[in-house]
């Protein structure tokens, strides 16, 4: 069975008022997961309400969890902007032991975005963090082939991988057979939820309806069996963006994400 992280970003200021990163972790400690997927929003809510690094991951530590990756960085046209998140990033993936930190870009990709997504590898590899880029019809890395491509010219000795996000999958322009030839070793880990049929704002859609596995229209049973054909045995990221959820404590909502999650995984 792959390894479940418990996603914070749903419950993140980014999407609503928040609830505290130590109040997700604990959550997500107790329900059984044993991985964790925090999110800077959610982090930069606790530091700037008076909370520490040192609290986060005393609390991680408390509820026997690992962390999987820390999202994310955005690589875009402003270099100098750039730059600064990674280094903040940096400092939080060193203190979690996060093993990726995940990348969206969200400007064209030419020489200087490609130049600076090898600049971000080098710079968190530097510390044994790897750089997990996550394709989405919504950004300028839009498929599986996009972010292969993007990968293709890293350095060789920087730890890089693609993110396969199920919603991404289902709502852009990605193939089973994408999947099936996809080589198991470039697939940094999945980040797992359904979807309902798709409204009239996609951007809306992705990060207020999604679905529990299982409660949607996704084909979730094809895609873990190919995967897992594919020898695939790498973690797998809960990512379930919704309001309807989000009217959950979390506490109930990290039980009910795990347990809908298990049987795809088995």
């Amino acid at each position: 069975m792959a390894d479940l992280a418990f996603a914070t970003l749903n419950h993140s200021p980014l999407v609503a008022p928040g609830v505290d990163v130590l109040t997700q972790i604990a959550a997500a400690g107790d329900a059984g997961y044993p991985m964790l997927s925090p999110d800077v929003f959610s982090i930069r809510g606790h530091l700037a309400a008076g909370g520490s690094l040192a609290q986060v991951v005393d609390a991680i530590s408390e509820h026997r969890l690992s962390c999987l990756d820390l999202a994310g960085l955005t690589i875009g046209g402003d270099e100098t902007r750039t730059k600064r998140e990674a280094d903040e990033l940096l400092e939080m993936a060193r203190a979690l032991s996060t093993a990726w930190v995940q990348v969206r870009v969200v400007d064209d990709v030419d020489d200087r975005i490609r130049n600076l997504f090898d600049w971000s590898a080098d710079h968190f590899g530097a510390s044994g963090v790897g750089l997990a880029v996550e394709f989405s019809p919504l950004t300028k890395v839009k498929t599986i082939a996009n972010a292969r491509d993007l990968l293709a010219g890293a350095g060789s000795g920087t730890r890089t991988g693609v993110i396969v996000d199920t919603w991404h999958f289902f709502r852009g322009d990605n193939s089973w057979t994408d999947l099936e030839t996809f080589p198991a070793e470039e697939l940094a880990f999945v980040q797992f939820s359904d979807g309902f049929s798709a409204g009239s704002d996609p951007g809306y859609d992705t990060l207020h309806r999604r679905a529990l596995p299982g409660e949607g229209e996704f084909d979730l049973k094809g895609f873990s069996d190919r995967l897992r054909a594919h020898r695939f045995r790498g973690a797998v990221s809960v990512e379930v963006l919704s309001d309807e959820m989000r009217s959950l404590p979390v506490e109930e909502f990290a039980r009910r994400t795990l347990q809908t999650s298990v049987p795809f995984w088995q």
